[in-house]
């Protein structure tokens, strides 16, 4: 009980000071500004040689299909929470019928236990399989199980799931690049866009796909198909360049899941090849969009607050993430000077009738004096983030910065020669109710017993 009144004794010291979380506005030099450029979305595409192949299972008993296109090598992989209980038949395009013991020690191959997923977050055990030289074509694949846990085809299909997945590839020179448009908004068209390279040359690959298909799950589970042309006509560039692409107009908020697949066969030689990629994106409402000015003035004798503007109404949220590069002139008014970048989490204020509300940035004056930038200033690469997402809700190559009340032209007469960054210039001035907390923190007693 003595632990407890010191816990409620120190909380009544700090009332009021951590009454409202504090959004730490930050700062840094120009020579950062290329860390803070947003990736293009052809910059976020996944390369593949392979494809994910799903097992579901009817009774105790899955078929797949194994399409290999490399003579080098072939590899896969099992992914399944059962994958202990699966035994396996392999039908090869040449008429044997093979065990996976059987079709291992045929093409020189190797079983082994490894990990897949993205970086170190989520990893999850793998029954892989290297295969070297191995007969190009289609292979059917019998997969039956001893495990009780298997859930039915039927069971499945209401969940959009499979009991497991063949995750493949064939060490051949044909590689899938996918990626989705950056369109992320409730009502916006998403374009899926897929391309053939040659790993060998690095170069587009150009043919006419028998199927090039983008297969969606939306957020409530409606599985949608998505036809990809290379046309010119379906944010895929232009007509014939081999980047195909495929239409979308994404009607509600949430998660969407998205397969790229490409299949193709060679009509000279009979061989087929495929390719496949997943991806998830998320949409949300479009509700703030960036005004085509800004205000600024000093706040207090360090501090210059940037007031950005937004129109439209705030859903959601109660905080934004912004982010703007400051410029300034130099003396002759014609040649533009970087200050520095600003960015933080952001509570919107001063609500007007006419529907416009104001972002607030801070900005170190000395950034200003070590730069010798002049007015006026601008703002340059300005985007305002969902917190939650980081969508770009709303960005500006451009916007000109009105100077509120009286330039404090007396900045310019520092007398320090150089202006070293500091963590006041990069992280503000400590807030005045937090160093209070902090003296008051003397007070606080640990009573045990």
């Amino acid at each position: 009980m003595k632990c407890l009144i010191a816990v409620v004794y120190f909380l009544l010291l700090f009332r009021g000071t951590f009454g409202d979380p504090l959004h730490k506005k930050l700062a840094g030099p120009p020579s950062e500004f290329s860390s803070f450029v947003l990736p293009t979305p052809e910059k976020t595409s996944v390369f593949t040689k392979g494809t994910f192949v799903p097992i579901t299972f009817s009774g105790k008993i899955a078929l797949a299909e194994l399409i290999v296109d490399s003579k080098t090598q072939y590899s896969f992989c099992v992914l399944s929470p059962n994958a202990d209980s699966y035994t396996y038949e392999f039908a090869l395009p040449d008429g044997q019928q093979l065990s996976l013991q059987q079709l291992v020690a045929k093409f020189n191959g190797k079983q082994y236990q490894d990990e897949i997923g993205v970086g170190t977050a989520a990893l999850y055990a793998a029954s892989c399989v290297d295969l070297f030289n191995p007969i190009t074509g289609e292979w059917q694949v019998t997969i039956s199980s001893t495990s009780d846990d298997i859930q039915s085809l039927g069971q499945k299909q209401a969940t959009n799931q499979a009991n497991g997945y063949f995750v493949t590839n064939n060490e051949d020179s044909l590689i899938l690049k996918a990626y989705s448009s950056e369109n992320r908004f409730v009502g916006q068209n998403v374009n899926f866009i897929g391309e053939l390279i040659d790993s060998a040359t690095g170069e587009t690959v150009y043919r006419s796909l028998d199927e090039s298909t983008a297969y969606v799950i939306e957020p409530n589970g409606a599985e949608v198909e998505v036809k990809m042309h290379d046309d010119g006509l379906h944010g895929d560039g232009l007509p014939y360049d081999g980047i195909f692409g495929g239409n979308l107009t994404v009607a509600e908020s949430g998660f969407y899941t998205y397969t790229t697949y490409v299949y193709d066969v060679d009509h000279q030689s009979g061989n087929s090849f495929e390719r496949s990629v997943e991806r998830l994106f998320q949409v949300i409402p479009s509700t703030v969009k960036l005004a085509s000015k800004a205000n600024a003035f000093q706040s207090n004798r360090k501090t210059l607050q940037i007031d950005l503007e937004i129109k439209g109404e705030l859903v959601g949220t109660s905080t934004y993430v912004a982010y703007a590069e400051f410029w300034g002139t130099d003396i002759t008014g014609m040649k533009p000077i970087p200050v520095a970048w600003v960015s933080g989490i952001t509570i919107p204020n001063e609500v007007h009738s006419c529907g416009v509300t104001h972002l607030p940035l801070d900005l170190h004056m000395d950034w200003i004096v070590s730069s010798g930038a002049l007015p006026p200033f601008y703002l340059q690469n300005v985007r305002v983030q969902d917190p939650a997402t980081f969508i770009s809700l709303s960005s500006s190559p451009a916007i000109p910065l009105n100077y509120v009340g009286e330039f404090p032209w007396h900045i310019y007469n520092d007398s320090r020669k150089f202006i070293e960054i500091s963590e006041e210039m990069r992280n503000g001035p400590r807030p005045a109710q937090f160093a209070k907390g902090l003296e008051n923190s003397s007070k606080f007693q640990l009573t045990f017993g």
